[in-house]
């Protein structure tokens, strides 16, 4: 069976999410990591731009591969740590993030 992808198209509605003070508190996140992410994001999304302009070399295409690599991997590790195991997330929470919902779960 393929695994499902948990994590959303879009780096910056998790972030949105999980930028949300309430959110951050209830279920115990550090708001330093939420920033770092954040930050790896923006350099990837920077990258990015540079790699699609018209003077765009091997080398910046490069670097958006590895920046994309990075941030998949960093998000991917913290949605694991922080919220795939959460006793705090409640099933609203698990279906807003895109995450499976196990029988007996929903608060």
């Amino acid at each position: 069976m393929p695994q499902l992808d948990y994590l959303p198209h879009a780096y910056g509605a998790l972030l949105t999410y999980l930028g949300n003070q309430s959110v951050v508190a209830r279920l115990g996140l550090d708001p330093a990591r939420i920033a770092a992410l954040s930050g790896e994001i923006e350099a990837c999304q920077s990258a990015c731009t540079r790699a699609d302009s018209p003077n765009a070399g091997k080398a910046d295409r490069l670097n958006r591969k590895e920046k994309a690599k990075s941030v998949e991997t960093s998000v991917r590790h913290y949605v694991n740590v922080a919220l795939r195991y959460n006793e705090n997330l409640t099933g609203e929470d698990r279906i807003r993030l895109g995450l499976t919902v196990p029988d007996g779960i929903i608060k």
